[in-house]
């Protein structure tokens, strides 16, 4: 009977075994969103470690085994908003680079459920605090500005657009494109669509773009 019952024992912990990467990042998506919340609604001073842990389902333990303070864990949380949308966006569907960016913008600025949270975070908590010497809003504008390096990256590859140094396109498209279209939508209602705000403002980067790269840009 003792070996049956052992041998159940070890079967059942055989079933649990260690999560899978797949089981984890689940996990993490939970705990990101559920900070993003927490933070939009008390800002970075009035949330805690515990409502963030209660709200995503886990213990503070586990929040605090992924994570050395409250600092680490907004920026990864931000981080994590901007990963969503661009890390794995695939270009194969799109008829152009134009089509493509209109899509891209769309999602960063309103079209992703945590995008409004994020933009009230930057702008409330942006400058108040450094994450390894780096103002939270500046250490989230440089990680949008990797992920959209390998965007354009990918559309030079498909002769979407012209050669080009893709960390500068990163930064005139945050610029152009990214920044004009959130502060458009933070101080008036415009008519539309979000791609019909956007589509201008891409179409008018695009344009610019051969002759940009032409020029050594």
């Amino acid at each position: 009977m003792a070996v049956s019952a052992y041998a159940i024992s070890t079967s059942a912990a055989k079933r649990r075994g260690r999560p899978n990467a797949l089981d984890v990042e689940a996990k993490n998506a939970v705990i990101r969103a559920a900070a993003l919340e927490v933070f939009a609604s008390k800002g970075f001073q009035g949330a805690s470690i515990v409502e963030i842990a209660r709200l995503a389902g886990v213990t503070r333990r586990t929040l605090y085994a992924r994570y050395r303070d409250k600092r680490a864990l907004l920026l990864d949380a931000v981080k994590g908003v901007i990963d969503e949308r661009l890390q794995h966006y695939d270009l194969d569907g799109a008829a152009s680079a134009e089509e493509a960016l209109v899509e891209i913008a769309a999602d960063i600025t309103v079209r992703s459920p945590s995008a409004p949270l994020l933009t009230r975070i930057i702008i409330a908590e942006g400058g108040n605090f450094s994450h390894d010497e780096a103002p939270l809003g500046r250490a989230g504008r440089d990680h949008l500005l990797q992920q959209l390096e390998n965007v354009f990256a990918e559309l030079i590859r498909k002769d979407m657009l012209p050669p080009a140094n893709t960390a500068e396109a990163a930064v005139l498209f945050t610029d152009m494109v990214l920044a004009s279209g959130i502060m458009s939508l933070l101080t008036f209602a415009p008519d539309g669509t979000i791609e019909d705000l956007l589509a201008p403002r891409v179409a008018f980067f695009c344009a610019g773009f051969a002759g940009w790269a032409q020029r050594g840009g």
